[in-house]
């Protein structure tokens, strides 16, 4: 077993089962081969964890540099898959790094947001959405996978319910004709789209479970 599997299975049972209970839904039959975007909203620093628990293949992601200097910690999300991005200086090094990844046929994660965006619906934030995701996808023709992640008032806390959401794949046929439209920002823009649904089907779901079973308590 690799120090990467034995990892991943270590926060998988404790992070994703214990810490932060999640339930996870997937919209697709068979996770898809090749180069792949996970595109996510971010409520937290867990929610780097949360997607490598529940991805079914290794998953690459930005961090900040400081983290890689930090003992055991820089050690640790290096071994899991991290590259560090420079958020003062700009990110162009680690969108390099990325569109390379991806061009090795990797997972990569990344967040349009840019930065935690904690206890807000996420549509409040597409006001200042990102492009390096649309920029890596136009370079590589890479599958796009929307995914969200959703808790009650979007505040990520230990031992509470989260709701992780795996949309279904799109791949760079599909995409193509809105990058032709509408550019690298429309096609950020229809994905967190897409997130934000998500999200909000699940809210919805949470919301009428809680109503029922206030109907059935009061009956």
């Amino acid at each position: 077993m690799t120090l990467y599997r034995f990892l991943y299975t270590t926060f998988r049972g404790i992070m994703s089962k214990i810490v932060f209970p999640t339930k996870v839904k997937r919209r697709y039959d068979v996770f898809p081969e090749g180069p792949v975007i996970l595109c996510c909203n971010h409520l937290s620093a867990a929610d780097v964890i949360l997607l490598i628990a529940t991805c079914p293949r290794q998953l690459r992601f930005m961090a900040k540099k400081e983290l890689f200097s930090v003992p055991v910690l820089g050690w640790l999300i290096r071994t899991m898959g991290a590259f560090p991005v420079d958020r003062g200086g700009g990110n162009v090094g680690a969108l390099k790094k990325g569109t390379q990844l991806l061009g090795d046929g990797e997972v990569v994660g990344i967040f349009p947001q840019g930065t935690r965006c904690r206890d807000v619906d996420p549509r409040s934030t597409a006001g200042k959405l990102h492009g390096g995701m649309a920029l890596m996808a136009q370079r590589t023709h890479a599958t796009i996978l929307p995914v969200s992640i959703e808790t009650k008032g979007y505040h990520i806390r230990g031992f509470k319910r989260i709701t992780l959401t795996y949309g279904e794949p799109v791949s760079y046929e599909d995409y193509a004709s809105t990058l032709e439209e509408s550019g690298r920002e429309g096609l950020t823009r229809r994905f967190f789209e897409t997130i934000c649904d998500m999200a909000d089907e699940s809210r919805h779901e949470r919301e009428n479970k809680k109503r029922k079973k206030k109907q059935v308590n009061e009956g």
